[in-house]
């Protein structure tokens, strides 16, 4: 029997690509052709590096560890202890795939649980951050970030919206993109933080990037920044020759990839495991 490939229910979709080692005749290609700022100005950078936003452009994605520090502040375990605090208010539920009517779930493609944050009481199905002052504060060095990229880079994004994520011993996510696929995605960078100040080796929960073909002749390690000695980084290539990037979700960490570029997916976590997501639009 001879079935088309998009009248698939959307879980087997997912599943079907998840397993294939290259998927690239049935999803857009993650080939990087062109640049992905119009401009770079490094006068007007003040957290991020003038390296790493070369790199953003030129690869995809960075990797940042001590960034509270950049801040003008200090990793607290505070930060821990709110979101479990948000998880204990009941405010998290399971996350589900896609939007509106062709919103579905299954533990087995996405394991987490999430609530949206906001900064104020009355947007739905969102959480209110004001108590959480640990939490308001990471948002508050993450909205830095976009300052950043905002004035050094013409970026010009339009807004943000931020997610807590808590995935349990057994979660995961497969293999996705964050931005939905058209000719103009609204999700454009996608940054992330991590706040685990317990994670070991051997807790996985490790985010695996695939690195984008390169079209450019830049370093395939240009990601990592010299200047920081980061660790719990490792690369690897699947039995078709791509190649990924593993990144341990260690406290203190941020992860800013393109949204529309960047397959990612979060191996199985063996700890409980948090993640604050900031996307750019």
């Amino acid at each position: 029997v001879n079935m088309s490939f998009d009248l698939l229910p959307p879980h087997l979709k997912f599943h079907i690509l998840s397993h294939l080692d290259d998927s690239s005749s049935l999803t857009p290609s993650h080939e990087k052709d062109s640049r992905f700022f119009s401009s770079i100005d490094p006068s007007k950078l003040v957290l991020l590096s003038e390296h790493e936003v070369r790199a953003l452009d030129q690869d995809g994605f960075i990797i940042m560890d001590g960034f509270l520090s950049r801040a003008g502040g200090a990793y607290t375990a505070g930060i821990m202890e709110d979101a479990g605090a948000v998880f204990a208010s009941g405010s998290m539920h399971a996350a589900g795939m896609n939007r509106g009517g062709d919103k579905w779930a299954a533990e087995s493609v996405r394991g987490d649980s999430i609530t949206w944050l906001a900064r104020t009481d009355g947007e739905a199905n969102s959480t209110n951050i004001t108590p959480y002052h640990n939490i308001t504060k990471v948002l508050d060095g993450m909205e830095r970030l976009r300052d950043d990229l905002d004035r050094a880079c013409s970026f010009s994004s339009s807004r943000s919206s931020t997610q807590l994520a808590r995935y349990p011993p057994g979660g995961r996510y497969v293999r996705h993109k964050d931005a939905y696929v058209s000719s103009t995605p609204s999700r454009r960078v996608t940054m992330l933080y991590y706040p685990n100040d317990q994670w070991r080796d051997g807790d996985g929960g490790e985010l695996r990037i695939y690195k984008p073909t390169q079209s450019s002749s830049s370093s395939s390690s240009s990601y990592l920044c010299t200047k920081y000695d980061l660790k719990h980084v490792a690369e690897g290539h699947l039995p078709s020759g791509e190649a990924y990037v593993d990144c341990a979700p260690i406290s203190d960490r941020v992860v800013i990839f393109q949204s529309a570029l960047i397959d990612h997916e979060v191996l199985c976590s063996h700890a409980t495991r948090y993640a604050l997501t900031m996307w750019l639009y």
